[in-house]
């Protein structure tokens, strides 16, 4: 039913404008041969293409919120909360410091003991996870993987430790009234700006760090492909971008800085600043404030993408209280405003 719903979607839209996808799909083969200049030229002229109004859709939902945190594992969250046909490591799951060398003992992980605050982040490898050392760890085929090779990856101290849920009361709250997914699997198992291309434009153009586009051959600072801010642009789906930084168009002159080396171009404090993508549409940048003015007015657009504080993003070593916080204030937020029966 919803493969036939998008379909019929597509069609409606390319009824409007035979050429439009057409047009489309040129703009999106040639963003990454053009200057920053070039792509907004590309972009007014698309102009001519743009819906008058937004598509049908269902009918029970007017709002999509995304809060964004990040670099928190499912077990270390939920893992000791013995949710429902949960897919998570036991409570004294163990792994051998060294398979070959039994008397080097094991290590075990445990409920309750991750701290709020830790001292550093966990060395977990980024792709050798579960490779043994010395391995083929780089490209296909792969040598063997195992969990009996995570100690020697970095499967200790704060990455063994889950918390309780007594300690992230305001997850486990949510986790009792609402769905949780069972599992998560990053798009690349690596930094986190290529996560976040991967969530907004569904590819990070090969790139594996926290770089510019330039550092991956690109001919631009900021990564030129398409987001689904474009896609909402195009389709007349309205959209903002929340953020807890004083920088931008909605803000006045500051300039804003980036997660990479070039801080004079990119356009919001984050992962997120190195998509052309975002950087077109600073028009669309507001506060955290103006969020939860919008949430109890019940004027929030259609789309809302919440860029959290980073002292509450989760990220290994910020404050988790202040994580559970953001995510409280959030919901709410949202909670109470006239539009929560209508709000995903």
């Amino acid at each position: 039913m919803l493969a036939a719903a998008l379909l019929a979607t597509a069609a409606a839209r390319a009824a409007v404008h035979p050429d439009r996808l057409t047009a489309i799909q040129e703009l999106k083969q040639s963003l990454h041969t053009l200057t920053v200049d070039e792509a907004a030229q590309r972009f007014e002229e698309m102009a001519v293409h743009r819906l008058a109004k937004a598509p049908p859709r269902q009918q029970k939902i007017d709002h999509m919120v995304v809060l964004y945190q990040e670099n928190r594992g499912f077990d270390h969250f939920f893992g000791c909360m013995g949710l429902p046909g949960s897919d998570h490591i036991a409570n004294g799951h163990s792994v051998p410091k060294d398979p070959s060398a039994p008397h080097l003992g094991r290590v075990n992980t445990s409920c309750g003991t991750a701290p709020y605050v830790c001292t550093n982040g966990p060395g977990y490898d980024t792709f050798a996870g579960k490779f043994k050392k010395g391995t083929n760890a780089a490209k296909y085929p792969y040598a063997p993987q195992s969990d009996e090779y995570s100690y020697a990856n970095g499967a200790q101290g704060p990455s063994m430790q889950m918390f309780s849920p007594e300690q992230v009361p305001v997850k486990k709250a949510i986790t009792s009234n609402y769905g949780v997914f069972n599992k998560m699997y990053c798009a690349t198992p690596t930094a986190s700006t290529p996560n976040h291309h991967f969530t907004q434009s569904a590819t990070s153009c090969g790139s594996t760090n926290n770089n510019d586009y330039t550092d991956c051959g690109g001919k631009t600072l900021l990564f030129p492909q398409m987001t689904m801010y474009d896609s909402m642009w195009m389709d007349n789906v309205s959209f903002k971008f929340y953020m807890n930084s004083s920088c931008g168009t909605a803000f006045g002159s500051t300039p804003c800085q980036s997660v990479g080396p070039h801080t004079d171009t990119s356009p919001v404090y984050g992962p997120d600043a190195s998509l052309a993508g975002v950087a077109r549409y600073t028009d669309h940048f507001f506060s955290h404030r103006q969020f939860y003015e919008d949430a109890a007015a019940g004027t929030l657009p259609e789309f809302s993408w919440l860029n959290a504080k980073e002292e509450a993003c989760d990220h290994p070593c910020h404050d988790i209280a202040k994580g559970e916080r953001a995510v409280k204030d959030v919901y709410e937020a949202l909670r109470a405003g006239p539009k929560w029966q209508n709000t995903l």
